[in-house]
């Protein structure tokens, strides 16, 4: 009997061991690292600046409830894969709010640059001049060809297209606006003149901004 019993024991000893070993503790800290993530990503702007990122992270989250709920109808718990659903969403939330801000500070600096350079082309077409003696005229030093839609092309749209250009001290096209439009060939037009370059006007030995007109031809 004492045998029996002593065998009994040990059989319950070593189940009790396998269901302590099988409860794991739920990673509550994992969790509650992952949901802070997710929520400060989100209040970066990562659906908008990273969204794969923050899908990745939210696709993960979705899984580890998924899998919590199913170990709350387990007997024997394993929260492994909870612990690393929890680590993945997080990171995946980390990477997308880091992504965010980068993408974000881009941007700023980016449009602050298009405000600099939209002052400074402001700058020299209020400052520009039109040619005259004894200044030096600007000189091309750099031709673009415009492209011939072919839309025109095939209508036999033909012409001269009349441009006011602003170039400036660098001798660069900073403005240019048509003046004497012909149908279908004016954007053309301004892509091209656009593209040039000049040797800058001087005068008294100095470069300045002009204003010049310029023709671009389209020959049928």
């Amino acid at each position: 009997m004492r045998i029996r019993q002593t065998a009994i024991a040990g059989t319950l000893s070593l189940c009790m061991s396998i269901v302590v070993a099988g409860c794991a503790k739920s990673p509550d800290a994992n969790i509650d690292a992952a949901r802070a993530a997710l929520e400060d990503a989100r209040s970066s702007d990562a659906a908008k600046y990273a969204p794969d990122a923050l899908q990745s992270a939210q696709n993960s989250w979705d899984q580890l409830q998924h899998e919590l709920d199913v170990q709350s109808t387990r007997w024997v718990k394993h929260y492994e894969r909870a612990q690393a659903l929890a680590d993945e969403a997080r990171a995946s939330a980390e990477s997308a709010k880091n992504g965010a801000v980068a993408a974000r500070t881009r941007l700023d600096a980016e449009e602050q640059q298009r405000k600099r350079v939209a002052a400074e082309r402001a700058r020299i077409r209020a400052s520009a001049v039109r040619i005259a003696a004894p200044m030096r005229a600007p000189k091309k030093i750099k031709d673009v060809a415009p492209v011939y839609p072919a839309i025109a092309r095939d209508a036999r749209i033909g012409g001269v297209v009349q441009i006011e250009a602003t170039v400036g001290q660098d001798g660069n096209v900073v403005d240019a606006h048509v003046v004497h439009s012909v149908p279908m060939l004016d954007q053309a037009a301004l892509d091209a003149v656009q593209q040039w370059r000049y040797e800058p006007a001087t005068q008294n030995g100095k470069p300045v901004p002009v204003v010049m007109t310029v023709n671009v031809n389209f020959q049928r």
